[in-house]
């Protein structure tokens, strides 16, 4: 389209001389400056000059060459400044179990008592399901891992991969050592017991709920047995929630220091009336009752609240499954958010028992402090992924070439930042430094 076609009625077409157009759709004139009209639509300018002094036109140069000025410069910046939009890693989890104490119903039907801890643990399973930040995707135990949906070169390279890494108990990945309360303890850097396992398991427990209603009045779950009406009108509520994530070798009493716990009151504001008449029917009638509703919004808050104090302790991770050389292949898929195209840092893990390796109560383990190697996924099948080993470049560097089974990876610059960079780079402004997993360029 041809925009001296937009050209006001005081200025011929023979008068004006296009410089630059990047219009595509019908614009408006915005503002009339000093051998120049620019015409905006959205955030495209169009730019014309006046060839021939004609026409009662009002002339304000300044401002036009202000905004001229700035677009250039927003353009030029664009490809270091703005960064991809954040993607969100997910965490392979388990769920345990869902504590709640049984509701005991009014007298005047029965003093029943409902099962509340069931249709929780259903609503827990369904949030987990559901959330971003975990994923709960079959996990084989067996250790009979299937290359389904990976390349086929990798695929052969998968069923043809024998790691000695990857035996357990092998001797020489063992050592034992005296601990300060003169326990013997076994470490061990391959771990096979764990590589495929989820890497928490979740459990919680809603302690109490609180529905206040006109006139001060309450509703818990230490007075529904009390209630003189089966029905109860409220404004507001509170759902008492606590959340923890262990680590599924966790036994006994033992608490890891990287146990994650969340407690916390999850409410708002819900005009509604509950009839508790409703949960003598069992799950199906608790589900129409706004005391679900509740239960699903308080559980969906403490699961992305226990997310994020997880992730600020630790940062995200999964494990090695095999190390073979030319590629690794990892605990995770799409479901964890994992690309073709992102780089992981490799961290060998050291695993202490309080025995024999894997045939005793885990006391933890400590990932190295630095990288022994990097990886950029190269496949991503239906369970696991496949990363190539970053050999021969300096910008990532190897300690040893001994990547263990049950090594961790964490997410080192995703597919979004390295693009990020690479098109900065190829445009001339990355004059900055990236700061990686976001890609955010800073600097001038």
């Amino acid at each position: 389209m041809n925009p001296q076609s937009n050209l006001p009625p005081s200025a011929s077409k023979k008068n004006w001389t296009i410089l630059n157009s990047s219009r595509t759709d019908k614009g408006h004139v915005t503002r009339e400056d000093q051998g120049q009209l620019i015409y905006k639509k959205g955030e495209s300018v169009d730019t014309i000059t006046k060839s021939k002094a004609k026409g009662n036109l009002a002339w304000l140069t300044t401002k036009a060459i202000v905004l001229i000025g700035m677009s250039a410069s927003l353009m030029g910046n664009q490809a270091c400044q703005k960064a991809p939009p954040a993607r969100v890693l997910a965490r392979r989890v388990q769920l345990g179990q869902i504590v709640a104490p049984p509701i005991t119903l009014p007298p005047s039907i029965g003093n029943q008592q409902f099962n509340f801890q069931f249709v929780a643990n259903q609503q827990m399973q369904n949030v987990l399901n559901t959330t971003q930040s975990f994923s709960t995707a079959n996990i084989d135990l067996g250790m009979t891992y299937t290359p389904a949906g990976l390349a086929a070169e990798i695929t052969h390279d998968f069923n043809n991969c024998t790691s000695t890494t990857e035996l357990q108990a092998a001797p020489e990945f063992i050592s034992s050592q005296i601990s300060m309360s003169g326990l013997t303890e076994i470490t061990s850097k391959s771990n096979s017991c764990v590589i495929n396992m989820p890497q928490a398991v979740v459990n919680g427990s809603i302690n109490d709920f609180t529905l206040v209603g006109g006139g001060g009045l309450s509703l818990s779950l230490a007075n529904t047995s009390v209630l003189p009406s089966l029905n109860f009108t409220f404004q507001s509520y509170t759902l008492q929630v606590e959340m923890t994530a262990k680590k599924p070798l966790d036994q006994g009493g033992f608490t890891f220091v990287s146990a994650i716990k969340n407690a916390k009151g999850y409410g708002g504001s819900l005009s509604a009336t509950i009839n508790l008449g409703s949960l003598a029917l069992g799950p199906s009638g608790y589900y129409t009752t706004p005391l679900s509703t509740i239960v699903q919004n308080g559980l969906t808050g403490a699961t992305k609240d226990l997310a994020s104090a997880w992730s600020t302790q630790d940062p995200w991770y999964t494990t090695v499954l095999k190390a073979c050389g030319t590629y690794i292949y990892v605990n995770g898929s799409t479901d964890l958010g994992l690309k073709t195209g992102d780089i992981l840092a490799i961290k060998n893990v050291t695993y202490i028992w309080d025995g024999p390796v894997c045939d005793s109560t885990s006391l933890g383990d400590v990932p190295d402090v630095n990288p022994v190697s990097y990886a950029q996924i190269v496949s991503v099948g239906d369970n696991i992924a496949a990363a190539q080993i970053l050999k021969g470049n300096s910008t990532y560097p190897q300690q040893n070439d001994t990547v263990y089974a049950g090594a961790r990876v964490y997410m080192h610059q995703t597919l979004e930042a390295l693009q990020s960079v690479q098109a900065a780079t190829k445009a001339g402004t990355a004059t900055g430094v990236c700061q990686l997993p976001v890609g955010t360029c800073t600097g001038k």
